[in-house]
């Protein structure tokens, strides 16, 4: 399953499964300029293992079969286990928080509303969220919201763009505090506000009745000359006033609404190499890799493996160790050779490659069957 990003690069998002063992129920190809979210795209899939009479090598063709009706048949701990799967490429532009929330945030949803429909089946989400392990946007993800006042839009991801004498990033936390942002925050917030200004005007046709006209800033003095005013009053749209250096538009990319400043999603996710221990020296304080891909603007974490509740996991691949990446001095051994980061011949991506093994759990409701058969 491919899906081509729009615009003029020639890249985009894929999924592979064995066809042995799983069949495809449902696809689904998000592209977000649709979203007026820039050109990067995402997928979703709905998954179905297969009976357990095929064996590993068995080669039988499964076709999509997106006309099937979901049922609750196959949810977690029946025989044919479903699955949502997720996999992303999130815009990489630092400053454009409000965009990368957006695509984060339509994913989810996407993701939560396929997992409904198809029987409350399990989601697993993976991708690069060109975003560090601390920052505003790795909590919305973990954490399922997250208030935009409290942070600047500038710094959602915690990327700092740094060139490879730079060495590895430093992430930053993206919260706002007492600078010249606020300087600025506080001009932008004024701006948003006369964008969003309205005048009312209101004039006496007779004393039993009379009307009202909303017009634009603009063609104030028109009316004036030509209607006899007894009021007029400004009225602005309530933007939350402490959601400083966010005008209506990018709240209404992050939140989906040009009114709030809180952006969310339904579903409760875990990362899933926070909760295997990896090799000394290869995890932050979170448990996330301490570096999955490395080019000449960044070098950090930005890729992970999200899951719900009803998928636990087993084991993951553990990464590149970072002295792999370093010389003695903790400089980027790459740098030495002449190189703009990875790719290089002997890794073939600038991403270091991820991947785990999940296990699906027993419903509620099938454990309880399985325990009265048992004691009967």
């Amino acid at each position: 399953m491919y899906t081509s990003r729009t615009g003029a690069t020639r890249d985009g998002c894929a999924m592979f499964w064995r066809k042995n063992r799983f069949e495809l129920l449902e696809g689904e190809d998000i592209k977000f300029k649709d979203h007026n979210l820039k050109d990067n795209v995402a997928q979703l899939c709905v998954l179905q293992t297969k009976s357990k009479t095929l064996g590993r090598n068995d080669t039988e063709d499964s076709e999509a079969t997106n006309g099937t009706e979901p049922t609750t048949s196959g949810s977690s701990g029946s025989k044919n286990n479903r699955v949502v799967v997720g996999n992303i490429h999130v815009l990489f532009n630092p400053k454009r928080g409000d965009v990368k929330l957006g695509q984060a945030r339509i994913l989810m949803e996407k993701a939560h509303a396929l997992s409904e429909k198809w029987g409350k089946v399990p989601v697993a989400i993976a991708g690069d969220f060109n975003s560090t392990p601390g920052s505003a946007l790795y909590q919305f993800i973990s954490s399922s919201q997250l208030d935009l006042a409290d942070h600047d839009r500038r710094n959602i991801s915690g990327q700092e763009e740094e060139g490879l004498n730079g060495g590895f990033k430093r992430e930053r936390n993206g919260t706002n505090s007492g600078s010249s942002y606020d300087a600025e925050a506080g001009a932008e917030e004024v701006s948003a506000l006369n964008a969003e200004s309205s005048v009312v005007l209101e004039r006496t046709i007779d004393s039993s009745e009379s009307t009202v006209a909303t017009i634009g800033e603009e063609d104030l003095a028109t009316h004036i000359v030509h209607q006899k005013i007894t009021r007029l009053t400004v009225e602005r749209v309530s933007i939350p006033k402490r959601v400083r250096g966010w005008d209506p538009f990018e709240l209404m990319a992050a939140t989906g609404e040009r009114h709030l400043s809180v952006v969310q999603h339904k579903m409760n996710l875990r990362s899933a190499y926070s909760e295997i221990e990896g090799k000394p020296g290869s995890r932050d304080e979170r448990g996330e890799p301490l570096i999955t891909t490395f080019h000449k603007k960044f070098g950090g974490t930005v890729d992970y493996i999200w899951h719900t509740d009803d998928l636990v996991t087993v084991r993951v691949l553990d990464i590149l160790p970072i002295s792999v990446l370093q010389d003695y001095r903790g400089r980027p051994k790459i740098v030495l050779k002449d190189c703009e980061g990875l790719p290089t011949k002997k890794w073939g991506s600038d991403h270091l490659a991820l991947a785990c093994e999940f296990s699906f759990v027993p419903s509620k409701d099938t454990s309880s069957r399985k325990a009265e058969q048992e004691s009967a």
